[in-house]
């Protein structure tokens, strides 16, 4: 029973793994799939397998949010709309609270989603999944009943099954500071342009920057944690 288990867990952490890539294609805030969410928690008990998925989340996530900070600065919104934040470059105030705004939203998102797959929310009302996960999880097939009945084998009767240790409780505040992580260069180069400009070295501007600074910062505190890097 042993090994049918321990094959399980390593067939669902490949599952999981596939499934974290395909997050990179997606905004934070969108709503997760309960079968991943589901398939996150059994992991739980082999902390070493949970370890690579939470390393994937983590890698993925980063550097999907990385390509679309810069390229919100860069290019703007689809068509032009909005448009690309540089383009305000000579205002130094609504060029950092253009930047600042984006990255509130983008930090609730980031968080949203995180705490979805590691915290154990709801992905969505029992029985409410429409035909939609069946190919997400084995292709055109259709399986979920599939990873359903191996999350219950994990779960099964065995000593081989591990309860869920200290290290695989990942703190979520550590993985979304590892994902916020890839914009804070872009964001801090961004800010010192604004600063050492013609407009930025009026006290008038620094007053007013220290002003949104100080109202965003204590905003993203409340989301990422006292700790958070990106926040400091």
């Amino acid at each position: 029973m042993s090994s049918y288990q321990e094959k399980a867990h390593e067939r669902l952490c490949r599952w999981v793994q596939r499934e974290c890539r395909s997050l990179a294609e997606e905004d934070g805030g969108e709503d997760v799939d309960e079968t991943l969410t589901r398939a996150m928690t059994a992991l739980k008990h082999r902390p070493t397998l949970f370890k690579y998925c939470v390393e994937e989340v983590a890698r993925t996530r980063h550097n999907a949010l990385f390509r679309r900070f810069i390229t919100a600065l860069t290019k703007g919104g689809p068509g032009g709309v909005p448009k690309a934040m540089e383009h305000q470059q000579s205002d130094p105030v609504r060029f950092v609270g253009d930047m600042l705004a984006w990255l509130h939203q983008a930090v609730c998102g980031e968080r949203e989603l995180v705490g979805a797959l590691l915290g154990g929310t709801d992905g969505g009302d029992d029985g409410a999944d429409d035909g939609n996960d069946d190919q997400n999880i084995h292709g055109a097939g259709g399986n979920k009943n599939r990873v359903d009945e191996t999350t219950e084998t994990l779960h099964g009767p065995s000593s081989a099954v591990e309860t869920s240790s200290p290290e695989a409780e990942t703190n979520a505040s550590e993985v979304l500071d590892r994902i916020l992580d890839g914009i804070k260069r872009p964001f801090r180069v961004r800010v010192d342009q604004a600063l050492t400009g013609q407009s930025g070295e009026s006290e008038i501007v620094r007053y007013k920057l220290a002003g949104l600074f100080s109202f965003y910062g204590s905003i993203l505190q409340k989301i990422c944690g006292d700790g958070g890097s990106l926040v400091s």
